[in-house]
Parts: C-alpha cells; sequence; structure tokens
C-alpha cells in the first residue's frame, strides 16, 4: 500500500512531464538490461573455460592412457592396479655384487631407465644398489619410442654388438647368471629418433632398462 500511495502522491508530476519520466524509465532499464547482460556474459564466459579446462583435462587422459572410450579406460585402469614392480631377489643381488667386487676402478657403467615405464626407474635403482658401493655406476634416463612389445627388458649398449668389450660380456654374463635375460643392442630411439652417445671405449657401457615383458 506504501508503495500504491507514494506513486499515486507523485502522479500529477508524472502526468505534467510525461516524456521526462518515460525517458527516465527507459534509461533504467537500458542500465538494468546491459548490468544483467554483463554478468550473464561473464557466467558464460567462465562456463565456456571450465568446459575447455575439462576437456583439455579429457584429452590429456585419453592421450596417456591410450584409450578412445570410458570402458577401455577402465580396462587400463584395471591392467595397471595387477602390475606389479619389479624386483631383485637377494640371491640377484649377491650374484651382481660378487662378479664386480674387484673390478677396476676405471669401469663406468651408466643405467639408463626408460622414463614412460611406470617401474623403470625404480628398478634402474635396485640394480644400481646390487652393485658395490664403490663401483662407478650412475642412472639417467631417456624417453621416447614405443617399447611395450621389447623382447628383453634390459639391454647393453654397445658400440659394435657382435664385438662387445670385455665390461659388456662380463655384465652380460653376470645378468644371465642372476637370471636377468639381456641382450646387446647399438642404439635406443630418443624423442627426436637420434640415438642417445653409446659407449665408444672399452671400460665404458650401457644397461638400457626397460618395461616389464609380460
Amino acid at each position: 500500500m506504501g508503495l500504491l500511495n507514494h506513486f499515486a502522491t507523485e502522479w500529477p508530476l508524472v502526468r505534467a512531464a510525461p516524456w521526462s519520466f518515460a525517458t527516465a524509465l527507459l534509461a533504467t532499464l537500458f542500465v538494468c538490461w546491459g548490468v544483467l547482460s554483463y554478468l550473464k556474459r561473464n557466467q558464460l564466459a567462465n562456463k565456456d573455460a571450465q568446459i575447455s579446462l575439462l576437456q583439455t583435462q579429457l584429452n590429456e587422459y585419453r592421450e596417456k592412457l591410450k584409450v578412445g572410450s570410458p570402458d577401455e579406460a577402465l580396462k587400463k585402469l584395471a591392467q595397471l592396479e595387477k602390475r606389479t614392480a619389479r624386483n631383485l631377489t637377494d640371491e640377484q643381488q649377491r650374484t651382481i655384487q660378487s662378479a664386480f667386487e674387484d673390478a677396476e676402478p676405471s669401469l663406468r657403467i651408466t643405467i639408463l631407465y626408460y622414463r614412460e615405464c611406470f617401474d623403470c626407474a625404480d628398478y634402474a635403482r635396485r640394480i644400481r644398489s646390487a652393485f658395490p658401493k664403490d663401483a662407478d655406476v650412475s642412472l639417467a634416463d631417456f624417453s621416447g619410442g614405443d617399447y611395450g612389445n621389447n623382447k628383453h627388458e634390459l639391454l647393453i649398449g654397445v658400440s659394435d654388438a657382435t664385438k662387445p668389450p670385455p665390461l659388456a660380456r662380463k655384465l652380460a654374463a653376470t645378468l644371465s647368471k642372476a637370471q636377468l635375460p639381456n641382450s646387446f643392442v647399438r642404439g635406443i630411439p630418443s624423442p627426436r629418433g637420434s640415438r642417445p652417445v653409446l659407449a665408444r671405449t672399452d671400460d665404458t657401457v650401457q644397461l638400457f632398462v626397460l618395461p616389464k615383458v609380460d
């Protein structure tokens, strides 16, 4: 009632200047429409940004899991849950340690693990810890290529796979004795399709740690 009484009181003024009142009313409505339109645009822009972010994250998950549907993603996750990280038994560690206890100080081994592999880094560290503490054995990583169907989990990099140097032969024999299948290789592809710098001397060798062979 208060609003109606107020309007009735002001009505003579409205009748006296109808165009001014209409102009003021339209201006007020225009300002309100502009404010509401601005808020609506911001709300839609925020929603578009959220949708774009979610789509980007979804594409990243698809790329990492290499799947095309939610069902494939569930199967992939189920397979990942069943995987177990590799380890060395006490006997395997003793075999490696005893073989290199009297190694020459100049002998150097670099263990390179495949970065995209879920347990290669830990497995490489376990292999490194099996060597004597004073042995010159270092760790590094590499990436690129697809090693999901590799035949061996351990590859020994040499400049000439047909004539491996003494250290490479000793490492291969030690790993075989420890029941760790391995093979000689001349090169592993890098992200740009080239090969890492391989050992060129008899006292340096590279050991590549690849994904687990099922």
